[in-house]
């Protein structure tokens, strides 16, 4: 039997969010300005120029480090490489200049914004309870999730691009049959995918593929209701794609990549390295262990339950799904996360392991490249759990009773 969801689960969902944002604002004043070790003086300093000089598409050799101290623009060139689409939204809804501790307001604005977007998604699924949502919210301030929302930074904007993203599939399995339902699926889809091209390549190319996936298999299993999509939705959020693509081929042109090795970059790359190669098992190691140490010492420990759990849920699922366990599909997310995390993984590995053979750096395999699918991991991760019978408290009531055919 179908299950409504209760009208307080949404607001519920809300609330949370609000809390998470003012977690995060807390952090916020609590953490130095610029905070160095997530690149936050690269990403201001970028959008202060892009304020500056009135330009919309930069020379990414041109933008200079901002110098707080002296508050002037430094001779140091910039190593952020990213597209200038993300942060002229930011800008939009920021005065950057001068640059100022407030300025990540609006950062932590975006991030709230996703997370809700994150947890509605969730509830969506009808595998949450309220609790469960309260119990996801908990576990994510484990993750220090809020730490890394407390700067200023375009992973805001790749954050809740990649959660309407999530919640866009999981509208998509919950009403398949529905062709208005699938309408605003495919719209909330090709938004959220927008805003991950505007932010970074990486993250463009792990919700582009968890997202291309998902468009196959629902096309193939509900080919009657793909019929009657507007055709004038698909073309119109193509073209936005390819618009916000746009800015890679231009890197690809001018540097030969669409992740260019700027000379900011470059110089980021060879310092302070003293040339020390490593095989690609022991680079794999302290690469991850130098990443989470900004989040603490405790973060290792919980990043490799969190993505082995996942990892392992996924596969299950994704050879054996769970009837009627949730409202929508395990199985085709689960496929769908699998292939797009493995993929940019991949992609991922290779691309650093390259630059370190040529630069000596490491600290590449940050995990908040993958945050844009956290809804997706987090999904996977508590059904792994909710089975289980104290934690049976989490999730929706009736929720592991398979559905009855009628």
């Amino acid at each position: 039997m179908d299950r409504d969801f209760s009208k307080s689960n949404w607001f519920f969902a809300l609330i949370l969010a609000i809390f998470f944002s003012i977690l995060t604002l807390k952090t916020a004043t609590n953490v130095t300005f610029p905070y160095i070790n997530l690149d936050e003086q690269g990403h201001i300093s970028y959008a202060l120029y892009l304020s500056q000089a009135k330009d919309w598409f930069p020379e990414l050799n041109q933008i200079r480090i901002y110098d707080f101290a002296q508050k002037q623009w430094s001779n140091e060139f910039n190593f952020i490489n990213h597209p200038p689409l993300a942060y002229h939204l930011l800008n939009f809804f920021s005065d950057i200049d001068p640059p100022k501790p407030e300025n990540r307001f609006v950062s932590v604005a975006f991030f709230s914004l996703g997370f809700w977007a994150l947890l509605f998604g969730l509830h969506k699924t009808s595998m949450f309870s309220n609790l469960g949502l309260l119990a996801v919210t908990a576990f994510c301030i484990l993750l220090k999730i809020h730490l890394f929302s407390a700067t200023f930074t375009n992973d805001s904007i790749a954050f809740v691009g990649g959660a309407i993203v999530f919640l866009g599939t999981v509208m998509l399995w919950n009403k398949p049959s529905v062709v208005a339902a699938t309408h605003i699926s495919f719209a909330l889809g090709g938004g959220g995918l927008v805003l991950c091209l505007a932010a970074k390549l990486n993250v463009a190319v792990l919700v582009g593929f968890y997202l291309l996936v998902s468009f196959v298999l629902f096309a193939w299993q509900e080919n009657k209701v793909c019929r009657h999509v507007s055709k004038l939705l698909l073309v119109s959020l193509g073209l936005l794609c390819f618009l916000a693509a746009l800015p890679y081929a231009s890197f690809l042109l001018e540097f030969g990549s669409p992740a260019p090795n700027t000379a900011g970059q470059i110089k980021m790359l060879v310092d302070n390295f003293d040339g020390k190669r490593l095989d690609l098992g022991l680079y794999l190691f302290f690469s991850l262990k130098g990443a989470l140490e900004n989040a603490g010492p405790d973060a290792f420990i919980t990043y490799t339950i969190f993505a082995g759990t996942t990892v392992i849920t996924a596969i299950i699922r994704a050879i054996r799904p769970s009837a009627g366990f949730v409202a929508v599909s395990l199985q085709n997310i689960a496929i769908a996360t699998l292939s797009a995390t493995a993929f940019t993984f991949a992609v991922h590995i290779g691309f650093s392991y390259q630059r370190h053979l040529e630069y000596g750096w490491q600290p590449e395999l940050y995990p908040r490249y993958y945050f844009p699918l956290l809804g997706p991991y987090l999904l996977l991760f508590f059904s792994s759990l909710a089975k289980l019978g104290p934690l049976r408290a989490f999730a929706q009531i009736g929720c592991s009773t398979p559905k009855q055919e009628t």
